[in-house]
């Protein structure tokens, strides 16, 4: 003899997840309306800049958020997609042989359309000038953090933002693990920072540090360090540390050592970039989980710089 359970079975709601990439965006003059009016100008002038290859990318969508969780923020989506060199030679693969010229006659595209075209959202949290970025569009695509941190680094010195900013650079935001490992190798021997100004309204050392560069006129700094001549390994004191979780912010670290084994070990933060994963029901809004996540890390950020 068999019981059923007369209960209801709870039904399983599916769950979604978006993976996103983060950029930091620093410039100099720096202010919220002119990282405003930088990305809509980007956005109504159409600019493009190449991505990978034959691929470019662009800001096919950029609107103001009017959130109270991201103040002064935009959302939008980048258009990727690919151009076709017709004057380049063509393959009969019929024949084997390149194609004539009455072949390719025969090809009717409107330069209007282009091909292998995909969207990623974005947000970009102009007060903390952090750009967040879906790394996976709908059909599985895949944008590449290296390859968006140059792209967007050519989009923002394109003439239509001319005058704009003395000075602007996109950096990949690393992983601070990538960090953390590189200061833990079993025998660190070499250390190599490369940091850009921060921008004025960041914590209190970035700001120190900015007021040392523009006090001797310093854009970029370059920091080497390595290990003494009977020294075990380099070990990185309290100023050190900050300097490359700063420069995985707006740089770049590398170490070189050994690992546990005695292998050599190279650690770049740059092939190391940060993912936050946002897991939400299938049928909410997906911009609106991107929303909810970011202001959870703001408000979790502002929480431990005042421990």
């Amino acid at each position: 003899m068999s019981v059923t359970d007369a209960s209801p079975r709870r039904r399983r709601v599916p769950r979604r997840r978006i993976v996103m990439g983060e950029i930091n965006i620093v410039s100099h003059p720096h202010t919220i309306d002119l990282y405003i009016d930088a990305f809509k100008a980007l956005h109504q002038h159409r600019a493009q800049a190449q991505y990978h290859g034959h691929r470019y990318i662009e800001i096919g969508n950029c609107y103001d958020l009017e959130d109270i969780r991201i103040p002064n923020g935009l959302a939008g989506r980048f258009f990727v997609f690919s151009r076709v060199n017709f004057d380049d030679p063509w393959l009969n693969m019929l024949r084997n042989k390149e194609a004539t010229d009455a072949e390719l006659e025969q090809i009717k595209i409107p330069p209007h359309l282009v091909p292998e075209f995909r969207q990623f959202r974005f947000i970009f949290d102009v007060r903390k000038h952090r750009l967040y970025y879906e790394k996976y569009s709908s059909g599985g695509h895949h944008l590449s953090p290296q390859a968006v941190r140059q792209s967007l680094e050519r989009l923002l010195h394109v003439p239509a933002l001319a005058g704009m900013f003395d000075e602007i650079h996109a950096h990949t935001v690393a992983d601070k693990e990538a960090v953390d490992r590189i200061l833990g190798l079993t025998k660190l021997r070499r250390l190599f920072m490369r940091l850009y100004r921060p921008n004025p309204d960041d914590a209190e050392f970035e700001a120190e540090i900015l007021q040392e560069l523009d006090e001797q006129g310093v854009s970029v700094v370059e920091r080497t360090l390595i290990k003494a001549p009977g020294q075990p390994k380099i070990i990185a004191n309290a100023l050190t540390r900050q300097l490359a979780h700063l420069a995985a912010r707006i740089g770049y670290v590398v170490g070189w050592g050994k690992d546990e084994q005695g292998a050599p070990v190279t650690v770049d933060t740059e092939d190391h970039p940060v993912e936050h994963n946002v897991v939400f029901e299938a049928t909410a809004d997906p911009v609106d989980k991107m929303i909810d996540y970011i202001a959870e890390k703001n408000a979790k950020e502002s929480d431990d710089k005042h421990e």
